[in-house]
Parts: structure tokens; C-alpha cells; sequence
């Protein structure tokens, strides 16, 4: 596991910790599962985004001159 060094303003530190508190957490716990969920968030974020507009062209397909071309290479075959 990496260490991880931040400086915060007093002030900020000391409501978070309040916001941690009502949680029942420690601030440490927040910033490691906030932390957590950004990397996990750039994974799933392209193959997500890519199966999206995938189903997206799925749904809007229409057909183009009169026929249903189904792929690029039936397009150029005409």
C-alpha cells in the first residue's frame, strides 16, 4: 500500500473530520474510499462510455438509400 501525504487548511481538516464523525468513519476511511472510487470510476469509464454509444448506433440505425447496410464493408461493396 502507497502513502499518501496531503495538506489541507486547518479549518477544512477539522469539518471534515466533524462530516467523518457523524459518519462513523475517520476521515483516513473517507479519503481512501473517495480516492477508491475515482480510480474505479477510470476504469469502468471508457468501456462503459464504448458500450453506450454502441448500443446508442444499435438503436438509431437507419437505413440509407433504400437498403439496410449492416456494415462499412457492405457499403463500399455497392
Amino acid at each position: 500500500m502507497t502513502e499518501l501525504t496531503i495538506y489541507l487548511d486547518e479549518r477544512i481538516v477539522d469539518r471534515a473530520q466533524r462530516v467523518a464523525n457523524r459518519r462513523n468513519a475517520n476521515l483516513n476511511a473517507l479519503v481512501r474510499r473517495y480516492v477508491e472510487q475515482l480510480a474505479a470510476e477510470d476504469e469502468a469509464s471508457p468501456s462503459a462510455a464504448v458500450a453506450e454509444l454502441d448500443q446508442t448506433f444499435r438503436e438509431l440505425r437507419r437505413p440509407m438509400g433504400g437498403v439496410d447496410w449492416t456494415s462499412r464493408e457492405e457499403l463500399h461493396e455497392r
